[in-house]
């Protein structure tokens, strides 16, 4: 199996025309651009999130339980076919037919893992069929923010993010959501 290829960017994000391994992004603390894709669905004054654990043979954060599906800009890419191209892989679906949220491009400085993570929130329903085709999921689970958060605080399940990291997104979801 082939490594990864990415394209490296400078610390604005912009690209610097060389590919880089997954592996030297990682290890190098090369700059490089990630898609992250939260899939919600409004319940009364809350948003419930389909939560999914992670498979135990992922090298980051594996069995542990995570808000967000997505994965690297592979070299050559866009950022619009990454975030299709990893919700088709992860779960089975098409983005074209659910409303789509811009989120916002956070830099995250996490040397030697260094990315501009471009988010996005996907609305489907609570009955959405989902399908496990790239081995990195385990299952999926609803859980609405306030039970996430309660869950973060008492560690009752092991969780990929950060609170912090949760509350953020959540209320760059509330502010932009409309309808």
């Amino acid at each position: 199996m082939q490594e990864e290829l990415f394209d490296a960017c400078d610390e604005q994000g912009n690209p610097k025309g060389e590919r880089v391994t997954r592996a030297d992004a990682h290890t190098k603390g090369i700059w490089h651009h990630t898609v992250h894709l939260y899939l919600v669905r409004k319940v009364g004054d809350d948003f419930a999130f389909l939560m999914h654990l992670r498979a135990k043979t992922k090298d980051l954060n594996p069995d542990k339980w995570d808000t967000r599906f997505g994965g690297h800009v592979l070299a050559g890419m866009s950022i619009a076919d990454t975030a299709r191209r990893e919700l088709k892989e992860e779960v089975g679906l098409n983005l074209e037919y659910y409303k789509i949220v811009e989120g916002v491009v956070t830099k995250r400085d996490n040397f030697p893992n260094r990315e501009f993570t471009h988010t996005f929130f996907v609305e489907v329903p609570e009955d959405v069929p989902v399908q496990f085709e790239d081995g990195e999921v385990q299952r999926v689970e609803w859980m609405t923010a306030k039970e996430i958060i309660a869950s973060m605080q008492t560690k009752s399940r092991p969780w990929a993010g950060s609170l912090q990291g949760f509350q953020e997104t959540l209320k760059v979801l509330q502010e932009r959501w409309k309808g």
